[in-house]
């Protein structure tokens, strides 16, 4: 069942953005003016509660223009709470976890002032394993996350929130997937994407990967000689966009010989 959600994201980002209604269309009462949130009425920084329920149901409230308090975001697929936890002058602060679709933990977060701290780990869907695992130090600190078998899916680092220096990932039999850098969280120089039998497939400079991303779809599809390979783009590369989407999930998932 796990594996058909890749696909279903996929199908469900494409009917999303196929009719996101635009700003004027929902009604809000608040606008976005360069990270503060003003109230459209009296023009001031906006304090008080917000919901929406475009893509998930989310619940919250701002104060002084930034997201502030406790905030909830419910799966509208699923009707279970995705995730939640508290903001503090516009910083994720304190705890929060993110829910698979079934409701069990999938991921448990500290926060201080916007930086990863603590410890966080990632669970199964079913919980009974854990999948992934980072012991954060002011932002700092070595991610990995594993297969159900053990086997090492992903490892990198991370500095000061942003993703830093080499990345891999890896197929579930230990064979190398794919392979790239990042600095201050943007990808940077060559990205190789090998087969599973350690050929390597795909070879991209980080501007090809970015020019290749699809604006409207926000879905990157990189064409090889035997298949198109399908990767979800916008990877969070600051931990405190974690959370909302969680589009890293899926990320380096290829769908060969799948097409839409």
């Amino acid at each position: 069942m796990k594996n058909l959600y890749p696909m279903l994201y996929i199908l469900f980002l494409i009917y999303w953005c196929c009719s996101k209604p635009n700003d004027s269309r929902r009604n809000f009462k608040i606008e976005n003016r360069d990270g503060l949130w003003f109230d459209k009425k009296t023009n001031q920084l906006y304090t008080g509660a917000f919901s929406d329920t475009l893509i998930r149901y989310i619940e919250g409230s701002f104060k002084n223009g930034k997201r502030d308090g406790y905030w909830r975001y419910t799966n509208v697929m699923s009707n279970q709470v995705d995730s939640e936890g508290t903001y503090k002058n516009g910083l994720k602060h304190s705890k929060w976890i993110r829910r698979w679709p079934n409701g069990n933990l999938y991921r448990s977060m500290e926060y201080n002032n916007g930086l990863p701290v603590g410890e966080w780990y990632e669970m199964n869907e079913n919980g009974k394993r854990q999948i992934g695992y980072c012991s954060f130090k002011n932002g700092d600190g070595v991610w990995r996350r594993m297969y159900e078998n053990g086997q090492e899916s992903e490892i990198g680092t991370f500095s000061n929130g942003l993703k830093t220096g080499k990345w891999k990932y890896y197929y579930e039999n230990g064979n190398l997937k794919v392979e790239g850098a990042y600095n201050n969280g943007n990808r940077t120089g060559d990205w190789k994407f090998y087969s599973e039998d350690k050929s390597l497939r795909l070879k991209f400079t980080s501007n090809q990967i970015d020019s290749l991303i699809t604006r409207k779809s926000d879905i990157l599809r990189l064409h090889s000689k035997d298949a198109d390979w399908f990767f979800l783009a916008k990877i969070p590369t600051h931990l405190e966009d974690v959370g909302d989407f969680d589009p890293e999930l899926f990320f380096i998932t290829p769908l060969v010989g799948e097409k839409f």
